[in-house]
């Protein structure tokens, strides 16, 4: 494939990424062809060969090119190679879970004005302190339950079933789960509105 094709492919996939499996066919695309492609836009990982999806510079592709426009993307499946892609993909996860919880207590559907990579996230970020900051108001009980149902420490976001299940070992009924689940969000939500907690013109998001 000469040069001017294939980068003329490249800019195509950054909008039509299922574009490359349709090419694939006619051009038999190599691995360090995908990873180019990955570059532009990490969502041609769906469309990639399976022989390709584990290999670890893909994966470190992938790493680097989370951002907030990718967040349905299915991070929790990918397979690490080593500690430092595990630890990255753990806090990508992370990061995903605030911003979900986020627009559940502030109400908030769309809070990007600009794309932003996920690695680019700390615990001095604005919206990670919107969440962190609030969370002051809880009980500790209430505070921890917060913390693994919504993900915050292993970016495993999950459901009032699950978290039932697991710490029906601990005493813990569904009702019990329930009323946590309930008192948190509301006292969370009313500390938000009691404070004006809101996004200023400062925030790098809205």
């Amino acid at each position: 494939m000469d040069r001017e094709l294939r980068n003329e492919i490249l800019q195509r996939v950054k909008v039509q990424p299922n574009l490359i499996s349709r090419l694939s066919r006619k051009y038999h695309f190599d691995l360090e062809f995908y990873k180019l492609a990955l570059a532009f836009n990490i969502d041609v990982y769906m469309f990639m060969p399976d022989e390709y999806k584990n290999d670890k510079d893909v994966i470190d592709i992938i790493i680097r090119n989370a951002s907030t426009s990718n967040l349905n993307f299915p991070y929790g499946s990918l397979k690490f190679h080593n500690t430092d892609q595990k630890l990255a993909l753990i806090k990508i996860r992370s990061i995903i879970c605030y911003i979900n919880l986020y627009k559940i207590i502030y109400d908030e559907e769309r809070i990007f004005e600009n794309e932003l990579f996920l690695n680019s996230f700390s615990d001095n970020n604005a919206l990670i302190r919107d969440i962190n900051e609030p969370l002051n108001c809880l009980t500790d009980e209430e505070k921890n339950y917060i913390k693994y149902r919504y993900g915050l420490i292993d970016g495993k976001w999950k459901s009032l079933k699950t978290v039932s299940e697991d710490l029906k070992s601990f005493g813990y009924g569904f009702s019990k789960v329930y009323y946590l689940e309930s008192e948190s969000l509301n006292k969370l939500k009313k500390y938000i509105k009691k404070n004006g907690y809101r996004l200023g013109n400062n925030r790098i998001y809205r």
